[in-house]
């Protein structure tokens, strides 16, 4: 909403589009930013936003308590989320432990290596320009 205003005030002026929803477990009273609702309505910002043709950011939390395979697993599922749904800024992710409450320097550098492989993997690079050919493969034999 907040990119609709500043485009009706000053058309043109730079902004970009996105969201931080906040689900609540109605037991607890605490955030639960691990939620499946969280990741859906993230990827239906990322539609809107390519429908208006807008930049947008989102951010990649953390509900996990500690540094381990599943607060390991959240960054990845959160960050492949900000890939698919088209994300130009992801913030608030490296290092968020307890939705936030905690920064974790283990976790840190477990979500910049999640990053360096989400970076490696969108590298627009041609490796192999010919198709590899092996000489057990039956084709390739000369009879």
């Amino acid at each position: 909403m907040h990119s609709f205003f500043v485009q009706s005030i000053g058309p043109g002026e730079a902004c970009a589009f996105g969201t931080f929803t906040l689900n609540v477990d109605m037991k607890l009273g605490l955030p639960a930013f691990g939620k499946s609702e969280y990741m859906r309505a993230t990827h239906m910002t990322g539609q809107m936003a390519q429908f208006y043709n807008l930049p947008m950011r989102a951010p990649g939390v953390s509900a996990a308590n500690v540094p381990d395979g599943h607060s390991m697993w959240e960054t990845s599922s959160r960050l492949w989320l900000a890939v698919h749904s088209g994300n130009n800024l992801v913030y608030h992710d490296a290092g968020w432990l307890e939705e936030g409450l905690i920064a974790s320097p283990g976790k840190f550098i477990i979500d910049c290596e999640i990053i360096q492989h989400i970076q490696r993997y969108m590298e627009r690079q041609l490796y192999a320009i010919t198709p590899m050919i092996s000489p057990l493969m039956p084709s390739n034999r000369l009879e």
